[in-house]
C-alpha cells in the first residue's frame, strides 16, 4: 500500500516521465557565428532577416520555409555574410528549376555594398574565385521542385 493517493501517484508518474523525456532532449550545437541585426541586408523582410541570423548562428542549418517567404533572398544573404566572416568560396545546391530565380534575385536586391555575385557551375574545374557558386540537381518531379533550396554553407575543397 502506498502513502500517496491514487491522484498523487498519477502525478508522480507523470513528473517522472516528464523528467525522463527532458533527459532525452538534445539541442543542436551552435556551429555558426552571430551577426548583429544591423549588419543584415536592410532590404530583406523582417522575418527573412531573423531567418538569416538564425541560420548563421546555428551553422549547418537548412531553411525550409513556405512558398513566398523569401528563401532565395535569405540564402543569398547567408552566403554574403559567410563571405564576410569566413572568406572563401560558398556553394548553394538547388533544383534546376530555380536557377534563374537566384540570378534575378541577386541582380535585383544584392547590388552596391550588398553585392553578391552568383555563378552556375557544372564541375569543380569552373571554380576560379571567391564567388557564391551554385550547382543544380535534376528537377524531374514535383517533390524535387518542392524542396526549393538546400544550402551547403561550407567551403568547397579545391582539387589539388
Amino acid at each position: 500500500m502506498s502513502a500517496f493517493s491514487p491522484q498523487e501517484q498519477k502525478h508522480l508518474k507523470e513528473a517522472a516521465y516528464s523528467e525522463f523525456l527532458r533527459a532525452k532532449i538534445k539541442l543542436a550545437q551552435r556551429k555558426g557565428f552571430d551577426v548583429p541585426l544591423a549588419d543584415i541586408h536592410p532590404g530583406l523582410k523582417p522575418h527573412a532577416r531573423d531567418i538569416v541570423r538564425w541560420a548563421l548562428a546555428g551553422g549547418q542549418r537548412a531553411i525550409f520555409a513556405s512558398f513566398g517567404l523569401h528563401k532565395t533572398s535569405a540564402n543569398l544573404e547567408v552566403m554574403r555574410q559567410i563571405g564576410i566572416h569566413r572568406p572563401g568560396l560558398r556553394l548553394i545546391v538547388l533544383p534546376l528549376g530555380v536557377r534563374q530565380e537566384f540570378i534575378r534575385e541577386a541582380a535585383k536586391r544584392f547590388t552596391g555594398e550588398y553585392e553578391v555575385q552568383v555563378r552556375f557551375i557544372r564541375t569543380d574545374a569552373e571554380i576560379d574565385g571567391q564567388d557564391v557558386v551554385y550547382r543544380c540537381y535534376p528537377d524531374r518531379d514535383a517533390a524535387a521542385r518542392a524542396v526549393i533550396v538546400m544550402a551547403a554553407t561550407h567551403r568547397l575543397e579545391r582539387p589539388q
